[in-house]
């Protein structure tokens, strides 16, 4: 396979796609805040729909501001031993042990790598 561009390194890159994930969320929040407003308008009226909004974001930023590490390293060794207890992890095994043997079968010299996949 040829490269027509050098691999970046990763330093390089990591700024300009650091920006434009920031950039790519506001507009995502900015959109979801303003159908928000729009549903809560047409539901409760201009001025209750606003004052709703407006509680329900200051509460969840007051939520996210008041999180706890250790609750949430709580929940997550909760969800692994669920996870083990419900053999999500012996899925995952063999899972990986498939893509190990698919090496074996794929040609990964091959001039069209749609059909190789």
């Amino acid at each position: 396979m040829v490269l027509e561009k050098e691999i970046p390194r990763f330093l390089e890159w990591i700024g300009g796609a650091a920006l434009q994930w920031c950039v790519v969320l506001g507009v995502l929040v900015a959109l979801g805040l303003f159908f928000g407003l729009l549903v809560s308008i047409i539901r409760r009226g201009p001025l209750r729909g606003i004052a709703s909004l407006f509680g329900v974001v200051w509460s969840a930023v007051a939520d996210v501001c008041l999180m706890s590490p250790r609750r949430i390293s709580a929940l997550a060794w909760l969800a692994v031993k669920e996870s083990i207890r419900k053999k999500v992890v012996v899925a995952v095994g063999i899972f990986i042990f498939v893509l190990m043997l698919a090496g074996w079968f794929l040609d990964p010299a091959s001039e069209d790598p749609g059909r190789l996949y």
